[in-house]
Protein backbone atom coordinates (compact mmCIF):
# COMPACT_ATOMS: atom_id res chain seq x y z
CA UNK A 1 0.00 0.00 0.00
CA UNK A 2 1.07 3.53 -0.52
CA UNK A 3 1.16 6.14 2.18
CA UNK A 4 -1.12 9.06 1.48
CA UNK A 5 -0.35 11.10 4.58
CA UNK A 6 0.27 14.69 3.61
CA UNK A 7 3.77 16.13 3.66
CA UNK A 8 3.06 18.24 6.74
CA UNK A 9 2.24 15.04 8.65
CA UNK A 10 5.38 13.18 7.69
CA UNK A 11 7.94 12.34 10.33
CA UNK A 12 11.60 12.04 9.48
CA UNK A 13 13.47 8.83 10.29
CA UNK A 14 15.80 10.74 12.61
CA UNK A 15 12.76 11.74 14.72
CA UNK A 16 12.04 8.08 15.33
CA UNK A 17 15.71 7.40 15.99
CA UNK A 18 15.77 10.09 18.67
CA UNK A 19 13.02 8.23 20.49
CA UNK A 20 14.70 4.85 20.12
CA UNK A 21 12.39 3.53 17.39
CA UNK A 22 15.17 2.83 14.90
CA UNK A 23 14.03 -0.75 14.29
CA UNK A 24 11.06 -3.03 14.92
CA UNK A 25 12.73 -4.54 17.98
CA UNK A 26 12.20 -1.34 19.93
CA UNK A 27 8.74 -0.29 18.74
CA UNK A 28 6.43 0.31 21.68
CA UNK A 29 4.29 -2.72 22.46
CA UNK A 30 1.14 -0.72 21.75
CA UNK A 31 2.42 0.11 18.25
CA UNK A 32 3.17 -3.58 17.63
CA UNK A 33 -0.34 -4.52 18.80
CA UNK A 34 -1.94 -1.85 16.59
CA UNK A 35 0.06 -2.99 13.55
CA UNK A 36 -0.92 -6.63 14.15
CA UNK A 37 -4.61 -5.75 14.45
CA UNK A 38 -4.50 -3.52 11.38
CA UNK A 39 -2.89 -6.28 9.33
CA UNK A 40 -5.82 -8.57 10.24
CA UNK A 41 -8.29 -5.86 9.24
CA UNK A 42 -6.50 -5.24 5.94
CA UNK A 43 -6.56 -8.97 5.13
CA UNK A 44 -10.36 -8.81 5.42
CA UNK A 45 -10.39 -5.79 3.03
CA UNK A 46 -11.85 -3.63 5.79
CA UNK A 47 -10.91 -0.19 7.09
CA UNK A 48 -10.58 1.23 10.57
CA UNK A 49 -10.34 4.50 12.43
CA UNK A 50 -7.85 5.14 15.20
CA UNK A 51 -8.65 7.86 17.70
CA UNK A 52 -6.08 9.35 20.04
CA UNK A 53 -6.04 11.94 22.79
CA UNK A 54 -2.31 12.37 22.26
CA UNK A 55 -1.78 14.00 18.85
CA UNK A 56 1.99 14.09 19.43
CA UNK A 57 2.13 10.28 19.29
CA UNK A 58 0.26 10.02 16.01
CA UNK A 59 3.14 11.15 13.74
CA UNK A 60 5.29 8.42 15.28
CA UNK A 61 2.56 5.83 14.81
CA UNK A 62 2.04 7.05 11.24
CA UNK A 63 5.68 6.42 10.43
CA UNK A 64 5.60 2.96 12.02
CA UNK A 65 2.48 2.10 9.99
CA UNK A 66 4.07 3.41 6.81
CA UNK A 67 7.16 1.30 7.44
CA UNK A 68 4.88 -1.75 7.66
CA UNK A 69 3.12 -0.93 4.39
CA UNK A 70 -0.05 0.39 5.96
CA UNK A 71 -1.60 3.45 4.29
CA UNK A 72 -2.64 6.30 6.55
CA UNK A 73 -5.13 9.12 6.18
CA UNK A 74 -5.57 11.62 9.00
CA UNK A 75 -8.44 13.75 10.22
CA UNK A 76 -7.66 16.29 12.89
CA UNK A 77 -9.85 18.90 14.49
CA UNK A 78 -7.40 21.68 13.70
CA UNK A 79 -7.29 20.91 9.95
CA UNK A 80 -8.59 23.34 7.37
CA UNK A 81 -12.15 22.23 6.55
CA UNK A 82 -11.36 21.77 2.85
CA UNK A 83 -8.34 19.56 3.63
CA UNK A 84 -10.31 17.65 6.23
CA UNK A 85 -13.14 16.95 3.80
CA UNK A 86 -10.65 15.89 1.10
CA UNK A 87 -9.02 13.46 3.54
CA UNK A 88 -12.40 12.09 4.61
CA UNK A 89 -13.45 11.61 0.97
CA UNK A 90 -10.13 9.88 0.26
CA UNK A 91 -10.67 7.52 3.21
CA UNK A 92 -14.17 6.68 2.03
CA UNK A 93 -13.38 6.14 -1.64
CA UNK A 94 -9.76 4.96 -1.95
CA UNK A 95 -9.54 1.19 -1.41
CA UNK A 96 -5.83 1.51 -0.57
CA UNK A 97 -6.60 3.56 2.51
Amino acid sequence: MEDIATADQAVEDEDMDLLGFEDNNVLPQKFIAIIAELQKIIEKKEKTLIFTQWPGVFPLLTLALYEHGIAVQTLQGNMDLVVRQRNLDEFKTNPKV
